[in-house]
């Protein structure tokens, strides 16, 4: 059977069609899920096909607005001091909210892309920084109400992750019509759509160091998740997408591909959920038919799921086949259950190398006790044998640790500034080689840096061992989460240094984002309401935040007070160019 049996599952059947399928067997009686139609539809929240510009469609239009920039002012009370808590975490979740203005203020549509059954995909340009993104609209009188709380999941799971090969979303709107759903553009589709008219057997378009490229990047991400506590519970071909499409047309002799030759992105958060304990037990079913893990049929909901469709996803990517395909739903649900499928006999897998099919023996375990779980599968040697790291200019990556040892704010504000400046004003190009970077650091490719990965990293590239202190110093000053770790837009905007990030745009543009009401002034209730984040910030803290800014409660700021604070830490740190050292610029985008 050929790549091309692949167009039976087009029709994305989630636990729907495994619904359907236990209905018509001796399974026992579940009950119906109320939000699978809308899960089987979130599918396409950034699902991206050929781009076909289609402006016949009015429905998205564009309003123009002005804002006025008000003066600087100030109440003259006089200061009390506070002593702030560092351990006030800054995230770039606080600044994805939700939105009740129109999105044709902030978005130009560019293209049409695809639709479900309850939504479009569109093509988007933002307007304040050009750049392209994902627009998805769901239309609200097709949901009940509880789908609507499935939809308030979903954005708030994608919320909390900042890792290099999973979706970002940059903010999401409502109104009385519809919901929309902003995310990162990725213009070369999903593996499904890329992969479906393929015959692998024939034309191995997707080489198996190509796939082993993108199988350790799945598994980073899914380890990142499995450490959120998070399952994603439907991975399948169609949620992941291609972000860059770097040389795969182009084959080569070597045993080994560079390990950036492809990028992905993981997408569709519909059905995963947050696990606390070992499993749970469900009287639903998530997943995709032919990706679902024999014990999910069961309504047991375990991180391992996941890693049974890893090994789905890797088979079939190296044979062009399901592991698990039957005459009917049903009959694929049993072969599931028994976990019997041909490898070593299988002529698909006759040049495939060993160390592969031995993944996929560990992955695709009956018992999910056994079952391997992605930090595992990441130490495999199978990547060892088939990737090879990326040469990267070295002066420019000492530019970047001598960013990062230099990195600091003033004060909490200032990263909150940096923290939205980062996750929503620089384009992907311009951190291209940054992403590499940071991958390199992450040895273990759990998708951050830990505080022994750092200190290798400046010992290997500069050559010189910091102390213990030092090192502690530089977490404190770059994981503004505090949790121990430095997550990939931490990095970021460490290693762009403040010269990139803050331009004057940039600080126009952040400017705008603190100003809610658009009255050319940011008040302290305006502050307050974006960096409290979903848990608020207690009154004796915020005070504190304040007096770090010679603000209190009542006062506003002006444009040229904001500029004032945030050019004080460029004056104060004076960070590497990256620019100097590299052909990739590492700027914002202007307009």
């Amino acid at each position: 059977m050929g790549i091309l049996c692949l167009n039976c599952c087009q029709t994305n059947k989630t636990s729907n069609s495994i619904q359907e399928a236990l209905s018509n067997t001796d399974y026992s009686e579940r009950n119906k899920d109320s939000n699978r139609e809308l899960k089987a539809n979130m599918n396409e929240v950034t699902k991206i096909n050929k781009n076909t510009n289609d402006n016949s469609d009015d429905e998205f239009k564009d309003y123009n607005s002005s804002d006025h920039i008000k003066p600087f002012i100030k109440s003259t009370n006089d200061f009390k001091t506070y002593q702030i808590d560092d351990q006030i975490p800054i995230k770039s979740q606080f600044f994805v909210n939700q939105n009740m203005s129109n999105p044709a203020e902030s978005y130009e549509r560019v293209a049409y892309l695809g639709e479900g059954g309850f939504s479009q995909v569109l093509k988007v340009k933002h307007k304040q920084t050009g750049g392209l993104r994902a627009m998805k609209v769901i239309k609200k009188n097709t949901h009940k109400k509880e789908d609507e709380t499935s939809i308030y999941d979903e954005v708030n799971i994608l919320k909390t992750l900042d890792h290099p090969n999973i979706m970002k979303i940059y903010e999401f709107f409502q109104d009385n019509v519809n919901w929309y759903l902003i995310t990162e553009y990725c213009e070369y589709g999903n593996l499904f759509e890329n992969f479906k008219d393929i015959d692998n057997k024939t034309n191995p378009f997707f080489t198996e160091g190509v796939i082993c490229c993108i199988m350790k990047q799945l598994f980073s991400a899914i380890t990142f998740l499995h450490a959120q506590n998070i399952i994603h519970g439907d991975l399948k071909l169609e949620n992941i997408l291609i972000d860059n499409f770097n040389l795969i047309n182009k084959f080569s002799s070597k045993s080994k591909v560079n390990s950036t030759i492809v990028d992905i992105k993981l997408i569709d958060f519909g059905s995963s959920r947050f696990f606390r304990k070992k499993y749970i037990v469900s009287d639903t079913i998530n997943g995709t038919i032919n990706y679902v893990a024999p014990e999910a049929i069961h309504g047991v909901l375990d991180k391992k799921n996941d890693i049974w469709s890893c090994g789905i996803i890797m088979y079939l990517l190296l044979s062009g086949d399901f592991p698990f395909f039957g005459e009917s739903d049903e009959h694929t649900l049993e072969l599931i259950e028994k976990g019997a499928y041909q490898i070593d006999t299988n002529n698909a897998f006759k040049n495939i190398s060993i160390e592969a099919k031995d993944l996929i023996k560990q992955l695709l375990v009956l018992d999910h006790s056994k079952r391997i779980d992605a930090k595992t599968a990441l130490k495999h040697k199978w990547f060892k044998l088939k990737l090879e790291v990326d040469e990267i200019d070295k002066n420019y990556k000492v530019e970047i640790m001598n960013n990062i040892k230099h990195f600091k704010t003033e004060h909490k504000f200032q990263e909150a500034v940096f923290t939205y400046i980062t996750h929503n004003l620089i384009a992907k190009d311009e951190i291209e080689i940054l992403r590499k970077v940071f991958q390199q650091l992450d040895e273990d490719g759990n998708g951050r840096i830990s505080k022994e990965e750092l200190q290798k990293g400046f010992k290997h590239i500069i050559g010189s061992v910091l102390g213990d202190l030092e090192i502690q110093t530089l977490m404190k000053n770059i994981d503004n989460d505090n949790n121990g770790f430095i997550e990939y837009e931490e990095f970021l905007k460490a290693a762009l240094g403040n010269n990139s990030l803050l331009t004057n745009e940039n600080l126009l543009q952040a400017f705008n984002k603190f100003d809610i009401d658009k009255n050319g002034t940011i008040s302290t209730d305006e502050i307050r309401n974006i960096i409290g984040g979903d848990k608020g910030i207690d009154d004796e803290n915020f005070k504190a935040f304040l007096t770090e800014i010679d603000l209190k409660e009542g006062d506003t700021m002006g444009l040229d007070q904001f500029r004032y604070l945030m050019k004080k830490v460029q004056r104060s740190h004076t960070c590497h160019n990256l620019e100097r050292v590299s052909k990739t610029k590492v700027t914002s985008y202007k307009n």
